[in-house]
């Protein structure tokens, strides 16, 4: 038969109230701020990764931007570019951009570098399109996770 001895009996609890401490520290604020930092950190290296990917293995070629699209709310208007580019076997295809921009990034006839995968030109990109908005999701989310941990350890440190 198993014999706890007091003394063990006391760094067991004093353990196990740790433990519980420590899981209630983590639970709410620090847990939400970390998962939605995991969320907008793996969301901005997604689509920088996608958009490197096309970059990386597509074939590059020149567009014209044709038409800027127009997007207008209480706050004013935003514009992304629409272009027209012709793969290398002749095709003729449109790329609408994702990324509205106020002011317009480019004018209507300027000439852009286009990225567009062979086996589906569709799925084409601007050239250095988008860095920003990647690296604003990237380093916000690994801001909101080191501060999630942050509060985390000022948490645990007001409940002991």
């Amino acid at each position: 038969m198993l014999q706890v001895f007091p003394a063990h009996k006391a760094i067991y609890n004093e353990n196990m109230a740790d433990l519980k401490n420590g899981i209630q520290s983590f639970l709410g604020p620090p847990l939400i701020i970390i998962l939605s930092g995991l969320i907008l950190f793996c969301t901005g290296v997604g689509l920088a990764y996608r958009h490197y990917s096309v970059i990386q293995n597509g074939l590059m070629t020149e567009g014209q931007v044709i038409e800027l699209d127009k997007r207008c709310d209480s706050d004013g208007c935003t514009y992304r570019p629409i272009v027209e580019f012709t793969t290398m076997e002749g095709q003729n295809f449109t790329y609408e951009s994702p990324s509205y921009t106020h002011p317009p990034a480019y004018d209507v006839g300027e000439t852009v570098t286009i990225y567009y995968l062979e086996e589906n030109p569709d799925d084409a990109r601007i050239k250095n399109e988008g860095i920003v908005f990647h690296l604003i999701f990237i380093i916000g989310g690994a801001t909101a996770v080191v501060i999630g941990f942050v509060k985390f350890t000022d948490e645990l440190r007001a409940n002991k």
